[in-house]
């Protein structure tokens, strides 16, 4: 019978367990900086004899960012890429001076300010001082345009151009 017992009980087995493999995490968070623009084109009906046009829609600007430590301000510009010709037909310019901008329903400025990305073709939008508080955030901003071409002599046609927004964080 006690051949029987052995033979109707399992064997006991040990367990076995591996050394653990240690895996080293890592997780980052890059600084981020976005500016969206709606909508993507302004028209303008310019004046045949000269005038001030305003632009179809105001830019609604939304700037987003992530920044790290020791960075201190936001600034947002927007800029031409040469002073001449900010709209052009081809055969006659209309320059940024003659462009001008406000910010949040202010006044009317012209394109004629410093930035680090066009040289007296800009017009700051905003700065805005960063702290701990704000190291993570976002804004909104509007931007009315409008073209002055009283005293130039423009040949009809269609003046296209681009205006560049761009942040920066420093």
């Amino acid at each position: 019978m006690l051949t029987l017992a052995h033979v109707a009980v399992p064997a006991a087995r040990a367990q076995v367990s591996s050394a653990p493999a240690a895996v080293n995490l890592r997780a980052v968070i890059n600084p981020r900086l976005a500016v969206v623009v709606t909508p993507g084109t302004v028209n303008f009906t310019l004046a045949p004899a000269g005038g001030v046009s305003t632009g179809s829609t105001p830019l609604l600007i939304t700037t987003a960012w992530s920044l790290q430590q020791g960075t201190n301000n936001v600034t947002l510009w927007a800029y031409f890429s040469a002073a001449g010709s900010a709209l052009s037909n081809g055969a006659s310019n209309i320059p940024s001076a003659r462009v001008r901008g406000s910010v949040n329903g202010g006044a009317f400025t012209a394109f004629t300010q410093n930035s680090p990305f066009g040289a007296a073709r800009s017009l700051r939008i905003f700065r805005q001082r960063i702290r701990n508080n704000n190291r993570v955030g976002q804004r909104s901003d509007t931007l009315n345009l409008q073209i002055d071409t009283t005293g130039l002599l423009l040949s009809p046609g269609t003046y296209t151009g681009v205006l560049n927004i761009q942040a920066r964080a420093i």
